[in-house]
C-alpha cells in the first residue's frame, strides 16, 4: 500500500503499524488513542511507528505537538453524523408538546451502562416530578433492547412516573429537551452541537473506578468539558451513591427548571464553545490530509486517491 491509516483501538493497530514501519510505508493514525487521559507514556511508541496523527480535538492535537508528534487537526467525525442525520421536526414537536418543560433523560448505550444509572436516574426523577408536576422525561433508548430494560426497570421501581420512551429518535429528544440527564459518552457531543445543557453522570464499576482515579491524568470525563478546560457540563463520576452526590445532581436539574435565566446561562456558555468548534467535514478534512501526505511522496498516486475519498 501507499499508505496505512489506523483509527481508534490501539491494541491490534501496534502491530498494524510495525508492520507498515518494517516496509517503509508511511502510518497515520485517525482518532488516535486517548494518550492525554491515561497511559501517556504510550507516546513513545506512537513516536517510533506512525508518521502523522489525524487528531479529531483541538486540546488533543496540541497534546501530541507538544509531544514532538506530527499532528494534524482535521474535526470529529461526530459532527459529520449529526450533520448527515436532519431531525424528524414531526418527532421533535411531539415531544414538546407532552409538557412545558423537558428534561430529556440518556442512560447510555450499553447494556452494563443502563443496569447502572438508570435505576439511579429514576430516583432523580422521582423526586424532580414530585417538584415540578409539568415537567417531563423523554429517554433517549438506542434500540429496543434498550426500551425493554429501561421499562423493566421502571416496573422494578415501582412508581408511575412522567417518562416517555424513544427508541431510534436521540437527536430528537436532545433537540426537544430544555436540559438533560446523560450517561458520560461520545453523544455528549450531540449535546454540544445542538447546545443542550446536561448533568453528566457515570457509575463505575469499582474496577474502572479504581483504574480511572489512579491512573487517569484529566480534570474532566465529559468531551465538552475537556475540550473547554472547564465544567460546562456539571459531571459526576463515581463508584458508590450517596445522598450528597444525588441531591447535588438533582439540585442543578431543579435549578435549571426554577430559574430560567441559570438555564440560558448555561446554553450561552455551550453556545459560545459551538460556535468555534462544532462543524461538519472532519471526515473529508482527514481524507485531504491523507491525500496530500501521499502525494509528496508518491504523486502517481495522487489523482485515484483524491478521487475515492
Amino acid at each position: 500500500p501507499d499508505g496505512v491509516m489506523l483509527v481508534d483501538f490501539p491494541g491490534f493497530n501496534w502491530w498494524i503499524a510495525k508492520a507498515a514501519r518494517d516496509a517503509d510505508v508511511p502510518v497515520f493514525f485517525y482518532c488516535p488513542p486517548q494518550m492525554w487521559a491515561w497511559a501517556g507514556w504510550r507516546i513513545h511508541k506512537m513516536r517510533r511507528l506512525v508518521d502523522c496523527v489525524l487528531s479529531v480535538l483541538p486540546f488533543e492535537a496540541e497534546w501530541y505537538r507538544d509531544r514532538g508528534m506530527d499532528v494534524e487537526y482535521v474535526g470529529h467525525p461526530f459532527f459529520d453524523e449529526v450533520a448527515e442525520h436532519p431531525l424528524d421536526p414531526h418527532a421533535v414537536a411531539a415531544i414538546r408538546d407532552t409538557a412545558p418543560f423537558q428534561v430529556g433523560v440518556l442512560p447510555g448505550s450499553r447494556k452494563q451502562e443502563v443496569n447502572r444509572n438508570f435505576p439511579l436516574m429514576l430516583e432523580m426523577i422521582e423526586n424532580l416530578s414530585q417538584q415540578y408536576p409539568h415537567v417531563r422525561f423523554p429517554v433517549a433508548c438506542y434500540k429496543e433492547w434498550h426500551r425493554i430494560r429501561c421499562a423493566e426497570l421502571m416496573t422494578e421501581h415501582g412508581k408511575q412516573l412522567p417518562i416517555d420512551l424513544h427508541v431510534g429518535e436521540t437527536p430528537e429528544v436532545i433537540e426537544a429537551s430544555d436540559c438533560c440527564l446523560i450517561v458520560s459518552g461520545s453523544v455528549s457531543l450531540e449535546l454540544l452541537a445542538r447546545r443542550t445543557p446536561a448533568v453528566v453522570m457515570y457509575k463505575a464499576g469499582w474496577l474502572t473506578y479504581w483504574i480511572a482515579r489512579t491512573m487517569g491524568t484529566c480534570d474532566y470525563i465529559s468531551l465538552p468539558n475537556l475540550i473547554a478546560n472547564r465544567p460546562l457540563m456539571p459531571e459526576f463520576p463515581f463508584h458508590k451513591p450517596s445522598k450528597t452526590l444525588m441531591s447535588r445532581m438533582e439540585g442543578i436539574l431543579a435549578h435549571w427548571i426554577a430559574k430560567p435565566d441559570s438555564l440560558d446561562t448555561a446554553r450561552r456558555d455551550l453556545t459560545t464553545l459551538a460556535d468555534g468548534i462544532v462543524e461538519a467535514g472532519g471526515v473529508s478534512r482527514a481524507a485531504e490530509v491523507l491525500c496530500q501526505r501521499l502525494s509528496v511522496s508518491r504523486p502517481v498516486q495522487a489523482t485515484p486517491l483524491r478521487k475515492a475519498a
